[in-house]
C-alpha cells in the first residue's frame, strides 16, 4: 500500500510512542517491516516525523518568460531548424532545452514560421513555391531576375527551347 503523511505519522506513534511491535504495524500499513524500521529510527533520531517527499522527478527545466520570443526571433535572424536553435539557446544563454521543446514552439507558430522561412529562403535565392535553388526555378518564371546571374545571356539553359 502506498504510505501517505498521516500513515507516515500513525506509524511512528504506534511503533516508538506505545512499543507496537514493528512486524505488526507492517501488517496493518500492508508495507515492510523494515520500512516500518526505518520510519521508526528516523523518528527517534530526529524527533520528529518523517516527511515524505512528493513522487516524480523534478521538471526538465524552468524556461524564461521570454523563451517563445527568443525561439522566434532566431528563427528569424538566422532562418535555422530547431535544433540549432536549441543549440544557440544552450550556448549563448545558457538555457537547458530539449530540441523537441523548440520544434513544438515553432509548431505552434506555424503560420508566422512558414511566411518568415520563405522570405529567407528567397533572400538566399531558394523559390518558396517549389523549394528548388532559384537557379532551377527559372524555367517555371517564378525567378526571372536570376537568369542573369546563372547563365550568360547569350546562352540556352539546357531543356529550353530556343523560341
Amino acid at each position: 500500500m502506498k504510505l501517505d503523511q498521516d500513515d507516515v505519522t500513525r506509524i511512528c506513534q504506534r511503533v516508538v510512542d506505545h512499543g507496537m511491535d514493528t512486524g505488526l504495524v507492517a501488517e496493518q500499513f500492508e508495507v515492510s517491516q523494515r520500512r516500518v524500521q526505518q520510519l521508526a529510527k528516523e523518528y527517534r533520531d530526529f524527533g520528529e516525523v518523517p516527511q515524505l517527499e512528493t513522487p516524480g522527478r523534478d521538471r526538465y527545466a524552468e524556461y524564461p518568460d521570454d523563451l517563445e520570443d527568443r525561439i522566434l526571433e532566431l528563427r528569424q535572424r538566422l532562418g535555422a531548424g530547431a535544433v540549432a536553435i536549441a543549440h544557440v539557446l544552450r550556448v549563448r544563454d545558457g538555457i537547458s532545452i530539449a530540441n523537441n521543446r523548440v520544434h513544438e514552439i515553432l509548431q505552434e507558430y506555424d503560420t508566422w514560421v512558414t511566411t518568415q522561412t520563405n522570405r529567407a529562403a528567397n533572400a538566399r535565392g531558394f523559390d518558396s513555391n517549389a523549394s528548388t535553388p532559384a537557379s532551377q526555378s527559372i524555367w517555371t518564371g517564378t525567378r526571372t531576375t536570376v537568369v542573369s546571374r546563372c547563365w550568360p545571356s547569350k546562352t540556352t539553359p539546357p531543356g529550353a527551347s530556343s523560341t
